[in-house]
């Protein structure tokens, strides 16, 4: 980014090095449709966000599609990317997300045919101490310690019980764990 002083007013435009490339994916990469789709249109994005006004969007634009272009990405595909984003306007891209307010905390691929609460248990104590109430998970013993350790029923607890208690709490209130939630006093609800 550029920032320029012009007018008493400061303002921003793209900068680029001398010794910039033109590092964009290839269109004919091996990488999923979806990234290869959305990448013009996240890129003039970006551009969007940059650039204080719409005439150096467009001209910055110019040079975004004819590196597009060199690396074999559709003419479609770059002019609906643009368009869309000369139509945003630029304080709504500047707007923070409420996207990732309450991300989850584990995320796991496995089905929700699962037993989840073999998967993640309370960590139970027989005696009276103070770290009881610490809303803790008891990891699993593993028999080996290169795979099994890895594994989600382990390292999951371990990643938990290393969060400071009053993170943990703080999050308590909210975490979804794929389809079970886990209430302020560590129950598992299906």
């Amino acid at each position: 980014m550029w920032i320029k002083l012009e007018d008493g007013r400061l303002t921003t435009t793209l900068y680029r090095k001398e010794t910039d490339r033109n590092s964009f994916l290839l269109a004919s990469s091996s990488h999923p449709s979806a990234l290869k789709n959305g990448l013009p249109k996240s890129q003039f994005y970006r551009l969007r966000r940059i650039c204080h006004s719409v005439e150096e969007f467009k001209e910055n634009a110019i040079d975004m599609k004819q590196r597009f272009l060199a690396r074999g990405y559709p003419i479609k595909s770059i002019e609906e990317a643009y368009n869309i984003a000369l139509s945003t306007p630029r304080p709504h891209l500047l707007k923070k997300s409420d996207k990732f307010k309450d991300p989850p905390l584990f995320v796991s691929r496995r089905g929700p045919n699962l037993h989840n609460r073999e998967l993640l248990t309370k960590q139970a104590s027989t005696r009276n101490l103070r770290s009881q109430n610490g809303n803790r998970l008891r990891p699993p013993r593993t028999k080996l310690q290169t795979m099994g350790d890895r594994a989600f029923s382990s390292v999951a607890p371990r990643l938990w019980n290393s969060l400071p208690d009053h993170l943990r709490r703080r999050l308590l209130e909210r975490v979804q764990v794929h389809g079970i939630t886990m209430t302020s006093e560590v129950e598992w609800r299906l």
